[in-house]
């Protein structure tokens, strides 16, 4: 599909089968649902890894860049800014590589459920029922409706309620 050092001409997302993302000597499943090379496509530089599909090969939609930047149809351009609103907090998660932010995260194995963080808070009184049971089952329901997307295991309890999605671990930390 692409190789370290290639143009970011396109931006891919995983429909059917599997991708492995491979940075240097860390190899990244990514599955359906899923976005490939945003940030390149985004930002405009090269790819700074390697995507291949899996063993059964994989089915992907992909965007190129003069799609995404085209001016004549207005519809196009509705649907392409929606797609970079979603993309959003894909890049944010994948950028906390790059910055000092993940040498933080690298310790949330001992903090990830941010239970004292105001949205977390907030969001637990509005979920609390009359008993505990009750409490229980709400927020259970809720999270449980909460989009799945995969992501990122490090991902605080208060970054699923900003990005609005989480996967397993995220979920459960929630």
């Amino acid at each position: 599909m692409y190789t370290h050092g290639d143009k970011s001409e396109h931006l891919y997302i995983t429909l059917e089968g599997e991708v492995f993302l491979y940075y240097g000597d860390t190899e990244i499943w990514i599955g359906p649902g899923d976005f490939i090379g945003e940030n390149g496509f985004i930002l405009g530089t090269e790819r700074v890894g390697t995507v291949k599909a899996g063993e059964n090969g994989c089915t992907l939609w992909c965007v190129t860049r003069d799609k995404l930047f085209q001016k004549d149809d207005v519809e196009t351009t509705i649907l392409m800014s929606h797609l970079l609103i979603g993309i959003a907090p894909y890049m944010e998660i994948r950028m906390m590589e790059f910055t000092e932010e993940i040498k933080v995260a690298k310790d949330i194995v001992t903090n990830h459920c941010d239970f004292d963080h105001p949205s977390i808070r907030y969001v637990a009184n509005l979920l609390k029922g009359k008993d505990d049971w009750e409490s229980a089952i709400n927020i259970w329901d809720y999270v449980r409706t909460m989009p799945y997307r995969f992501g990122f295991w490090f991902v605080k309890a208060s970054q699923t309620f900003e990005f609005g999605f989480g996967m397993c671990t995220t979920k459960a930390n929630l």
